[in-house]
């Protein structure tokens, strides 16, 4: 069972009083349109981390409540909301996708491809490289949870990222949505050709 995460808690401070996973993405917000694409995708279930501005976010959206789940350390930084994900992860669960919110672009196949590659080779993470770059978002197996769990605050999931670069697999996909963080006004002007909006 694949479960993906998507970390939606910050504060979105950069993009002032706007939510970052309300932000316009084509006719949807930025949760709205990662939501449709898991909901395309091989992934088995979904657990959307929610804080900052939490039951604004999801009347916006309409999450479905069984969905969400609410990190109220999220000041700590997303390592923080990764191991509130991985806290709550179902029983079942063999591996996880983690996936930012600030990565509203990648596509279903690129979902897809991380998820056949893990039940293909069962490797400890899979992730997708475009031009080179590796990108978002991540699969890990459900073994890493609990170096994730450990992992130091400073460096986050990229620790353990790092720690597995021997046999970790990296897929080149044709998704430039991998390497697109779109974090702040200026990369929401480069990805829309225009000022950041709300959708809601």
């Amino acid at each position: 069972m694949v479960t993906a995460l998507v970390l939606a808690a910050g504060r979105s401070r950069r993009f002032g009083t706007l939510l970052k996973p309300l932000l316009r993405c084509g006719d949807t917000s930025f949760l709205g349109a990662i939501l449709d694409t898991l909901a395309g995708s091989r992934v088995d279930d979904v657990r959307v981390i929610l804080g900052h501005e939490a039951d604004r976010v999801i009347d916006a959206v309409a999450v479905p409540r069984e969905m969400v789940t609410i990190n109220h350390g999220y000041e700590a930084g997303m390592l923080s909301s990764v191991q509130h994900g991985i806290r709550v992860l179902p029983r079942e669960t063999t591996a996880f996708v983690v996936w930012p919110v600030d990565h509203p672009l990648v596509r279903v196949e690129t979902i897809d491809r991380l998820v056949e590659e893990f039940v293909r080779a069962a490797p400890p993470l899979v992730l997708p490289l475009h031009d080179g770059r590796r990108g978002h978002p991540v699969l890990f197996s459900a073994d890493l949870a609990a170096e994730l769990m450990e992992a130091p605050a400073a460096d986050g999931a990229r620790a353990v990222v790092r720690a597995h670069a021997a046999d970790r697999v990296e897929i080149a996909v044709d998704d430039p949505g991998v390497i697109a963080d779109i974090d702040s006004p200026e990369a929401y002007a480069r990805a829309f050709g225009r000022p950041p909006e709300s959708r809601h």
